[in-house]
């Protein structure tokens, strides 16, 4: 009996990676095309992060190079 407990362990644990495998290569292939189709409409929807990396980044980065 315990046999097919451990046989439905791990059919459920098998199916669990393969959703969690498919919704990443979902996920990716949607970043993908993206940034292949439209740059402008990345840079709308992430421009939280540009502007992170304009004015936190990068001055950081001047201010340790600076210090060497």
């Amino acid at each position: 009996m315990s046999w097919l407990l451990e046989l439905l362990v791990d059919a459920i644990r098998e199916m669990c990676s393969q959703f969690i495998v498919d919704m990443m290569e979902l996920i990716t292939n949607m970043f993908t095309e993206l940034l292949s189709c439209n740059l402008s409409l990345f840079e709308e929807l992430f421009s939280v992060v540009g502007s992170l990396y304009k004015n936190v980044i990068v001055p950081l980065d001047d201010s340790c190079m600076a210090a060497f």
